[in-house]
């Protein structure tokens, strides 16, 4: 950092003014013609249209869109042209992105222009990033709201703005370390994702049980009570706010929904999603309070000495899927069909075995508190360090 020090002490050595970035740039909110379909086209002479769903994970441009809308469209959206930036307007979306083409921006997006004379515009890039920024427009939205990131918000958010030497010499440094980073994590990855399969590989054939062999065959109902989730909607999630998970279809965040202050069950159990595109997938639930939407399914093991429920969801990993249904286009796993699902039974010792050896697998490829995941999350977590302290200033005065 001593090339970043010396510059600082030769051009703010008092300090780094800040200021309201709605003095330092023009924010605004996309716009959308309405009915959008009367606009959309795929003639050439269409202006592309960039919408959410337009952005590569990951990256941080857009460089190209799926759709363009008719001229006669343009003047009800918002015109954006190469270098200026797009922000979501939804907090749980979060990150900028900077524009690479001429084109109009959804009114999902907030657009962030004329910033050049006070911001290189990578410097912004990485200061929009920082943790400090997130958590002071996270702090301006209201309560249980994911969608209200404003204009007036982010005007008034007070920005450094160092010399643009200074600026520049940031971004330098951040690019190379983000470089050095991503290399490290691709290895990470690749290595992460060899694992996976190696995985897969060994639970395959521990859990590969021949039909004339001696282990007891059974299916899910004669072994489980078998339930399913009610509906809960986010109004729900906002008016009764808790601290007891609440699982839905969607497989991130270990299929969490949100958290309310109620729960439906307290023991151990086995849930799977029931409807859409990840139908099929199984959670494993133990020693917590907990709540399931409509669109999931739960079992309990009626006798645990017969079999368990850990045990019985390393099988359904690999058994549930291959029951789903995709007729008419939805795919479903519902409760009548998971249980006619037939599972082996082999000896409690057998069980133990089994489930001891995956659980450690289980854990190098998927546990975020150990192995692989664990490396990869501490990596980020230096990057995140590293830049927010370089974007750190002293104010002026």
């Amino acid at each position: 950092m001593s090339r970043i020090d010396d510059l600082i002490r030769e051009l703010c050595p008092d300090g780094v003014k800040w200021a309201r970035f709605g003095d330092l740039a023009t924010i605004v909110r996309g716009g959308s013609p309405r009915p959008i379909r009367d606009y959309l086209t795929s003639e050439n002479d269409g202006v592309p249209w960039i919408k959410i769903g337009d952005v590569e994970p990951g990256s941080k441009y857009i460089t190209s869109t799926a759709e363009r809308i008719r001229p006669s469209g343009v003047s009800r959206s918002r015109r954006v042209k190469p270098g200026d930036f797009v922000l979501s307007n939804s907090m749980s979306f979060g990150r900028p992105y900077i524009v690479q083409i001429d084109g109009c921006v959804h009114d999902g997006w907030l657009v962030l222009s004329d910033f050049r004379a006070a911001f290189v515009p990578d410097f912004l890039y990485y200061l929009l990033r920082s943790t400090p920024v997130y958590q002071s427009l996270a702090s301006k939205v209201g309560s249980g709201t994911v969608s209200n990131l404003n204009a007036t918000i982010v005007k008034g958010l007070l920005l450094p703005v160092p010399p643009l030497a200074v600026q520049r010499e940031i971004v330098r440094v951040l690019d190379s370390f983000t470089t050095f980073e991503a290399e490290l994590e691709a290895e990470l990855e690749a290595e992460l994702v060899s694992r996976r399969k190696q995985y897969e590989h060994y639970r395959d054939d521990l859990l590969s049980f021949p039909e004339s062999s001696a282990v007891r065959w059974a299916t899910l109902s004669d072994l489980c009570e078998i339930s399913r989730g009610r509906v809960i909607s986010r109004d729900y999630l906002r008016d009764h706010p808790g601290p007891h998970p609440v699982y839905s279809s969607q497989t991130q965040n270990d299929g969490v929904f949100g958290f309310i202050d109620t729960f439906a069950y307290d023991f151990e159990s086995i849930t799977w999603t029931t409807d859409g595109a990840r139908a099929g997938s199984v959670f494993y639930h133990k020693d917590k309070a907990f709540s399931i939407t409509n669109v999931c399914g739960l079992l309990r093991v009626l006798d645990p000495a017969q079999v368990t429920a850990r045990f019985l969801f390393h099988v359904l990993c690999i058994e549930a899927k291959r029951h789903v249904s995709s007729g008419m286009g939805n795919p479903k796993l519902m409760a009548n069909a998971m249980g006619r699902v037939s599972v082996p039974i082999p000896s409690f010792a057998e069980q133990a075995r089994i489930v001891g050896i995956l659980d450690r697998f289980d854990a190098l490829v998927n546990d975020i508190s150990i192995g692989l995941p664990a490396e990869l999350a501490a990596r980020r977590k230096q990057y995140e360090h590293y830049r927010d302290r370089l974007l750190t200033f002293k104010e002026a005065g």
